[in-house]
C-alpha cells in the first residue's frame, strides 16, 4: 500500500504542472536523467540482462522519450533572471502526463 501511495505522489510531482508554463529546473533537466542513468548501470551491472530485453527497454524508452516531446511547447520570456539572462518555460502538455502514467 505505501508502495502505491509512493508512485502516485510522485507522479502528481512531475505532473503538476502539465497544462502550464513553468520555468526550466535543474531538477527535471540535470537530477533525473542523471539519476535514472545511474540507476540503469547500477542495475545492469548487478544483474545482466539478455540483449533483447535490453534492447526492447532502450527502444520503448526511446519512443515514450519522443512521445512525451511532442506536444512540448516552450516560451521565452520577456523577465530576466539574476545573471541577465531570458526565463526560459515549458509547457509539457498530455502528452507528458501520459507518458509518465505509462512509465509508473
Amino acid at each position: 500500500m505505501s508502495q502505491i501511495i509512493l508512485l502516485i505522489a510522485a507522479l502528481f510531482f512531475f505532473t503538476r504542472h502539465v497544462f502550464r508554463f513553468e520555468r526550466i529546473s535543474r531538477l527535471t533537466l540535470v537530477i533525473i536523467p542523471a539519476y535514472t542513468l545511474v540507476t540503469g548501470i547500477l542495475l545492469v551491472s548487478h544483474k545482466r540482462p539478455t540483449f533483447l530485453a535490453l534492447g526492447v527497454t532502450i527502444l520503448i524508452g526511446a519512443i515514450l522519450g519522443w512521445f512525451q516531446t511532442t506536444g512540448l511547447k516552450i516560451h521565452v520570456s520577456q523577465k530576466h533572471d539574476v545573471n541577465g539572462l531570458p526565463i526560459i518555460e515549458i509547457r509539457h502538455g498530455w502528452q507528458y502526463l501520459v507518458g509518465w502514467i505509462v512509465i509508473f
